[in-house]
């Protein structure tokens, strides 16, 4: 799982192919574009995987925006519906901070619910009342607790209040008056399980162990709870009675296998489910919890990364390059039902629309749109935003589309990436670049809307996000190819793909950043101390600086993932601290900047501070922000604003960019 993000290794319970659009520009436009690649020393096997990049073609004429226009950009997700159908409620930032908002389906008027003072991590609505129940945490620090919001009356009424423990959410029964959740409140390292009558009742204790066990769903009758429990390189499932206390274990197997998504099919007795049990890629299967049996439903050559089922209509998803490709199919007819064209991009929490109808809607981000819920009616072929997020004063024509690319790592293995090129500049100077490394260690980028790469290609800048070895997406095999003593091989990774771009003559070599958040900001250290001649700056955001001591810091709930991907502190100390960049901390040359956040469990702030120190001690180029009201990332807007213009105009300072 991707335990140092914010995402699973699973996807959440949170359209067209990639889009390799033919050359769309005028004649003279490609002739200058092929000039300005001729002019640049770019190689012809660069020139030919990338193509000609439709973005080089529009002549903006305007001059660039500051930082702020583009952390100003908002966004909305996380559907959930009244059981009418007639009322949506949803997570925005438009305020700032993530609250919640409703909107009447019918009408699109939209109207803030919560004006909280902490972010919101998710809501669903209740089933029988005009009530929501939401969760947040304080500060950053992932303490989540549950609250009741009373919709006519305004009124809040906490319903866990355990501020030192954890809370996660498990669904609704079917009688739409208990929840079940998981918790740590008996002991910090172990989640148990517990039932609740929600909005006035106490909770229930169902079950406790000596490992953590998540609900997953109830059953169609309310008397069992489907729970995941995690092992290493996956997890299991299991069918808990809630009134035998009877726990039945559903998935035996051998090897490591995973199963998420998990729902009941119509019948009532079958479970369908995503799993790659037996499979490199995952896919779509129908378990039958009798004797354990399971029969393919989807099956493709591409990662099946999420579904959601209505009587007999099956939506489904796969990531296909790291784009979403949606699908639904009647299950009477076992035929794909045509849809509506949509936006390239990346899908996530997909739910049907209660009522008449085919309605689906989900959450969509590309990379010239921000995250917006939208819908989708099968009835009549249509496709429409139902959210529609500020964009602030940001010209939407000025977005830039990424390219796939793929480049070849120093053993053979081809390495992912997108790669952002900037409007037109001058024919004579190739851009600065910046590397983005994304978080996990299992997690992918994607071509999702990131205001931050947008704001620095409309500078003049590269922007190259690369999925090395041991990023999902790409099938188990690729996940597994960092792992324990083979975790530098996915730093080498990097310097393969910084070559690509110099030798290619895509970038100038001399002006080349590397940024990452989480474990990606221990790429950023890993590669500065591994290849300090490559990289003119880094920047840090709360990253990982001693993987010797983290597991004993860290959150108790992510330790057994880190054995399995780091390898067990206490039988291997040496490797991990022979490849913890702060014991090599006097190999970085490059100026660094670290950001972090004070109340961070995952990667606790010491993790920052200790090579601050150590680089300060030294005369070292290091600037540092730390922010007491964060946890790991940046949830606050004004925290957002002050670390990214520190980042901007570090960047600019360091890699000589004129405004």
């Amino acid at each position: 799982m991707d335990a140092l993000t914010d995402s699973p290794k699973s996807p959440d319970p949170p359209l067209s192919t990639v889009d390799f659009r033919p050359w769309t520009g005028s004649s003279l436009t490609r002739r200058r574009f092929l000039a300005q690649t001729a002019a640049l020393g770019v190689s012809a096997a660069a020139l030919a995987l990338l193509g000609p990049p439709e973005v080089l073609a529009v002549p903006t004429g305007r001059g660039p925006l500051p930082i702020e226009q583009y952390i100003r950009i908002r966004g909305a997700g996380g559907a959930s519906f009244s059981s009418d159908g007639r009322q949506l409620a949803y997570l925005s930032n438009e305020s700032g901070l993530i609250q919640v908002w409703t909107m009447d389906v019918e009408t699109g008027v939209a109207r803030q619910r919560t004006f909280g003072s902490e972010r919101v991590t998710f809501v669903v609505y209740a089933p029988r009342a005009a009530a929501v129940l939401f969760g947040s945490d304080v500060g950053g620090n992932e303490r989540f607790q549950f609250s009741w919001l009373d919709l006519e009356s305004g009124r809040a009424l906490a319903l866990t209040n355990q501020p030192n423990a954890t809370h996660a959410f498990g669904g609704w029964a079917p009688d739409g008056r208990r929840i079940a959740f998981a918790s740590n409140r008996r002991r910090a390292s172990v989640l148990d399980v517990y039932v609740q009558e929600v909005p006035e009742g106490e909770a229930r204790l169902v079950l406790e162990g000596e490992v953590s066990q998540v609900p997953m769903g109830w059953s169609p009758d309310g008397q069992a709870l489907i729970l995941s429990r995690a092992q290493v390189g996956g997890n299991d499932l299991y069918l808990l009675d809630l009134a035998s206390s009877e726990l039945r274990y559903l998935t035996p197997h051998d090897g490591e296998a995973r199963y998420f998504n998990v729902g009941w099919a119509a019948d009532g007795r079958h479970l369908q489910l995503i799993t790659d049990q037996g499979r490199d890629r995952a896919a779509l299967v129908e378990l039958d919890p009798a004797d354990g049996s399971k029969h393919p439903l989807v099956q493709s050559e591409w990662e099946v990364e999420g579904f959601t089922r209505r009587a007999h209509w099956l939506a489904w998803r796969a990531n296909e390059s790291g784009y979403s490709v949606l699908h639904v199919l009647d299950l009477q007819a076992n035929a794909e039902v045509p849809l509506p064209a949509l936006p390239a991009g990346v899908i996530s929490v997909m739910r049907w629309v209660p009522g008449r109808g085919r309605r689906l809607a989900f959450t969509l981000s590309g990379f010239d749109q921000s995250a917006d819920i939208w819908l989708v009616d099968l009835d009549d072929q249509t496709g429409r935003p139902l959210t529609s997020s500020s964009r602030g004063e940001v010209p939407p024509d000025s977005f830039v589309s990424p390219r796939l690319a793929r480049y070849l790592a120093a053993d053979g293995l081809e390495i992912p990436a997108f790669l952002y090129l900037p409007p037109e500049g001058p024919l004579e100077v190739r851009p600065p670049a910046l590397f983005f490394v994304h978080g996990g260690p299992v997690d992918q980028e994607r071509p999702s809307f990131n205001s931050i790469f947008q704001y620095f290609v409309q500078r003049g800048y590269a922007v190259f996000a690369p999925n090395v070895r041991g990023s999902a997406g790409y099938g188990r095999r690729y996940a597994h190819l960092d792992d324990g003593r083979r975790r530098m091989d996915a730093v080498a990774d990097l310097e393969a793909g910084w070559r690509w771009l110099a030798d290619g003559g895509l970038v100038d070599p001399d002006r080349v950043a590397i940024m990452g958040t989480s474990y990606g900001g221990f790429m950023v250290l890993a590669a500065l101390v591994t290849h300090p001649e490559l990289w003119a700056a880094g920047v840090d955001i709360a990253g990982i600086t001693d993987l010797s001591t983290l597991r004993e810091r860290t959150a108790p709930s992510l330790r057994g993932f880190f054995d399995a991907e780091f390898g067990v502190a206490d039988e291997d100390p040496d490797f991990l601290r022979s490849i913890s960049p702060l014991y090599q901390a006097e190999r970085i040359r490059a100026p660094l900047l670290v950001i972090h956040g004070a109340n961070d469990p995952r990667v606790p702030i010491n993790q920052a501070e200790q090579l601050v120190a150590r680089l300060r001690g030294r005369g070292a180029a290091v600037e540092y922000l730390r922010f007491d009201n964060e946890g790991h990332g940046l949830a606050r807007l004004e925290n957002q604003l002050v670390a990214y213009q520190a980042i901007a105009d570090f960047l600019d300072r360091t890699l000589d960019v004129n405004p």
